[in-house]
């Protein structure tokens, strides 16, 4: 019967630097697919694109988007860019739903992914 307890013993200790590996290799997991995924930015000019977005902010544009974005009823869409990032761009607009059920102007600010725009118009 001692040895069921040996046994035990050994297996825990055996075991017991078990989660801290896992935790070790998961990070350095996430670190390659952060490497992979900034490679192929670079490749398919994910960057530049990036950049020229950034350099929208404040600026006033209509978005064309492939389908239709939440809160609105059309893909096209006058509004501002308040700030951009790789992946993701906040915009403010005044909704016309809103205007034309109660009869006064509400901002909405509101944040896409870049890849369902398909083109940016700059509006003056």
């Amino acid at each position: 019967m001692e040895w069921l307890g040996v046994l035990a013993f050994v297996l825990i200790m055996c075991y017991s630097g078990y989660p801290s590996r896992l935790v070790k290799t998961e990070k350095n997991l996430k670190n390659a697919e952060k490497r992979i995924k900034n490679l192929e930015r670079k490749l398919n000019g994910g960057n530049d694109m990036s950049d020229m977005i950034k350099a929208l902010k404040g600026q006033k544009c209509v978005l064309t988007f492939n389908d239709y974005i939440e809160g609105t009823l059309n893909t096209t869409l006058e509004c501002t860019v308040v700030d951009a990032d790789d992946e993701w761009m906040k915009i403010s607009y005044t909704s016309e739903e809103v205007k034309k059920i109660v009869k006064e102007e509400k901002i909405i600010t509101q944040i896409i992914r870049i890849e369902n725009i398909d083109s940016i118009e700059l509006s003056e």
